[in-house]
């Protein structure tokens, strides 16, 4: 049995951190991005550090054990509305992953964070995602828009607490079963 670790960006080392930026200016993952900029290791790394100051988002480092899975991130955290959005990607290799991760994500968002609603922008070359959103989530729609800085429709959702714990229970421990996880564990 495996153990699913989310360690907070700040915390990581730096060939954790050099992992990060070589998954963010992939192809793969930039390209589906609303900055498509190829970043420096030197910004990186000053952003990293930045995210000590900041309380509106947390950026999580995901491996299994200790073989590097992805990231995701909580942005626009709004304390007082108690809804911000999320992000993730996984290496090309564990995109098996991406359900529970997002399944697990969705859990600390809405029992940790203790917060009530979270959304999600999607480019349209992103659409898989998209559509896993709405159906195994359970997602709703809010609107498309066209980013003319990007060239690309954008697909809005959002999943409230208590959509999200009408599927929440059995949904986990399938793919905890299904992947042969064990536990997670956020650092």
């Amino acid at each position: 049995m495996s153990i699913l670790v989310f360690k907070n960006f700040t915390e990581t080392s730096v060939e954790e951190k050099e992992q990060i930026l070589n998954w963010r200016n992939s192809d793969r993952i930039r390209l589906k991005m609303f900055d498509q900029n190829i970043i420096s290791l030197e910004q990186h790394l000053n952003w990293i550090s930045s995210l000590k100051q900041k309380k509106d988002c947390l950026y999580f480092f995901v491996s299994l054990d200790t073989v590097p899975l992805g990231v995701i991130d909580f942005t626009e955290l709004n304390f007082l509305e108690r809804s911000g959005c999320f992000g993730f990607y996984t290496d090309e290799k564990f995109t098996m992953y991406g359900s529970v991760i997002e399944a697990e994500l969705l859990r600390y968002f809405f029992e940790n964070i203790d917060f009530d609603l979270i959304k999600a922008s999607i480019l349209e070359s992103n659409k898989k995602v998209y559509l896993n959103h709405k159906k195994y989530f359970n997602f709703n729609d809010t609107g498309v828009f066209y980013n003319e800085k990007i060239k690309s429709k954008i697909f809005n959702v959002i999943l409230s607490k208590s959509d999200w714990k009408k599927r929440e229970a059995s949904f986990e421990k399938k793919l905890m079963k299904t992947l042969n996880i064990q536990e997670f564990v956020w650092k």
